[in-house]
């Protein structure tokens, strides 16, 4: 029989994910940017000319290649992978786009919103346009405008060994994005099925259908952190791109954090950890005494969805403990 009860002094719990401490259980996030974007909530990578917040209820993005990667940065507080379901909502107003915006390269090139790796996108080796070797971690919605071989929609997903998923020509569809109309676009991601099903909605109906994205058999996994709005550089290739557009009512489900509810529970031997876990993630108990050195107490334990128990032993005077939280 284990009792929930306040801890002696030597021992406080905390929960930590990866390197930071999360403690809510927030899987629901929604912003209509009827205020200026809160630092907690928003930040801003690489240029931050490109991302403006309107008093009028939204924000004014700017797509131009010709400039350094630049985000506009949603963090998730958690990872996601292909075992986990998600879904993103976002209004898009286009108010221009061309392509060819870069001297000496006419091609088209894509605008995207979706799911980075903040780490990978930032690092200085990342190149979109380059693609296969360079880009890694990334779950995004890309429009491409027309240069001649028609407008096209594709959910570009690169694994974490910096491979695209490509089964063949189903995975995109060709489909002009109409400017000045409100698109509210949603993407659903099934990861029983490892299927993205996406749509785009204008006044109420769709502008057409979008086909479905199936990752293919030899895709591996991703790892991503943040939603991001993504104005990519053009360095490595041939198209360009430059484009403003509104941006609202922006709106993420995600699942629960890999560590919810923890406790110190009182067995009849001994203190333990208590606290919800999910599949797919490895949790090991630590424990320090001035939060500059942790030391690993016990085995790792594989995550069940259930409750978990992990022992919570000191011979300190004193003892401050969390639960890290890593990913398979």
């Amino acid at each position: 029989m284990s009792t929930k009860m306040k801890p002696p002094r030597w021992v406080v719990g905390c929960a930590v994910i990866g390197t930071a401490i999360h403690l809510t259980t927030a899987a629901d996030f929604f912003a209509n940017f009827s205020q200026p974007p809160a630092p907690d909530d928003w930040q801003i990578e690489g240029d931050p000319s490109l991302f403006d917040w309107n008093a009028a209820g939204h924000l004014d993005v700017t797509w131009d290649s010709s400039r350094t990667n630049s985000y506009f940065v949603h963090p998730l507080g958690m990872i996601l992978g292909r075992d986990d379901d998600f879904k993103i909502a976002f209004d898009l107003t286009l108010k221009s786009i061309s392509v060819g915006a870069s001297p000496g390269k006419p091609d088209t090139f894509e605008l995207a919103i979706g799911l980075i790796n903040r780490a990978d996108a930032t690092s200085t080796n990342f190149f979109r346009g380059k693609g296969t070797g360079t880009v890694k971690n990334v779950f995004e919605l890309d429009y491409f405008p027309d240069n001649g071989l028609g407008a096209t929609v594709w959910p570009g997903v690169w694994s974490t060994n910096a491979t695209l998923s490509y089964r063949d020509s189903n995975d995109y569809t060709l489909i002009p994005l109409p400017l000045s109309q409100v698109l509210h676009v949603e993407m659903t991601y099934t990861a029983t099925n490892r299927t993205l099903r996406a749509s785009i909605m204008a006044g109420g109906q769709t502008i057409g259908p979008i086909n479905d994205l199936i990752l293919s058999p030899t895709f591996t996994d991703y790892r991503v952190d943040s939603f991001a709005i993504c104005s990519y550089s053009d360095a490595f290739t041939t198209g360009s791109l430059f484009a403003t557009a509104e941006i609202d009512n922006v709106h993420l489900v995600t699942p629960p954090p890999s560590v919810e509810n923890l406790l110190l529970v009182r067995t009849q031997n001994e203190w333990q950890l208590e606290f919800g876990s999910r599949t797919n993630w490895i949790y090991q108990a630590e424990s320090t005494t001035d939060f500059d050195q942790w030391t690993s107490v016990g085995l790792t334990v594989e995550g069940t969805g259930e409750q978990l128990n992990l022992p919570a032993p000191t011979n300190e005077a004193f003892a401050f403990w969390r639960i890290r939280a890593t990913r398979r």
